[in-house]
């Protein structure tokens, strides 16, 4: 039973996760907007910065925090379909978005170079 609540709340916080990223990656891009009064020319400059990694990097940071952020939210969750062993859960639940969004950058990367030239 704790097996089938783990799957669905992987993919209930996957869902969760990925909206948050999407609001901070969001934000990240108007504060950096509004802060560097940002135009077309400024924002060429950054995701041509080595090849595309300035848009890398616009990608990543957002996506850290955004990790940083959701795992005591996540913490809670187990805490409250008390889940036996929640923290373990979290960890989890944490490294596979982890790794399945790294595998992703790492496979988009040779797209993201192609825009930035």
């Amino acid at each position: 039973m704790e097996i089938l609540m783990l799957i669905l709340s992987y993919v209930f916080i996957s869902i969760i996760v990925g909206l948050f990223y999407v609001a901070m990656l969001l934000s990240v891009f108007y504060l950096m907007k509004k802060i560097f009064r940002m135009n077309e020319s400024k924002w060429t400059s950054l995701f041509k910065i080595h090849n595309g990694l300035g848009l890398y990097y616009a990608l990543i940071i957002p996506w850290i925090i955004t990790i940083v952020v959701m795992f005591p939210i996540i913490v809670m969750w187990f805490e409250l379909i008390g889940m036996e062993y929640n923290i373990l859960a979290s960890v989890s639940i944490i490294l596979l978005l982890f790794v399945t969004t790294a595998w992703k950058f790492y496979k988009g990367r040779a797209n993201l170079s192609n825009i930035s030239r």
